[in-house]
């Protein structure tokens, strides 16, 4: 079975991109486009997500609020924050969620999440 992530982001160009890129890896992706959405998502899949890669600023639910949600659910999940400035917001995430700034290297996005996977499976 595929790798599986959650990928949460309001920007549907930014969302497809980023989408297209973890397929084209081999990944397998769900798309949500807010983090009510993605929580909705997380918690009505049949197959559990290896990681969770989430936008900061989005309407209904922002990116750390969503990552406390999904911590409450399952507290080894790896979950990469995705956030345009160096602003307050990058603070607000629990501990050890790495955070990309905006424009980031898809290339390296790619490489954390697979490590971040890896990580988690040898535990």
């Amino acid at each position: 079975m595929r790798d599986r992530i959650l990928l949460v982001d309001d920007d549907e160009v930014i969302r497809r991109l980023l989408a297209r890129a973890f397929r084209d890896s081999g990944f397998e992706v769900e798309e949500a486009g807010d983090g009510v959405a993605g929580l909705k998502a997380f918690s009505a899949a049949v197959h559990p997500f290896d990681l969770v890669v989430t936008d900061s600023r989005m309407p209904r639910m922002i990116g750390a609020h969503l990552a406390e949600q999904l911590r409450q659910l399952d507290s080894e999940l790896p979950i990469i924050h995705l956030l345009g400035s160096h602003g307050p917001a990058a603070k607000c995430m629990p501990l050890g969620v790495p955070t990309f700034y905006k424009p980031f290297s898809i290339n390296r996005l790619l490489e954390e999440a697979k490590k971040m996977i890896q990580q988690r499976e040898q535990h």
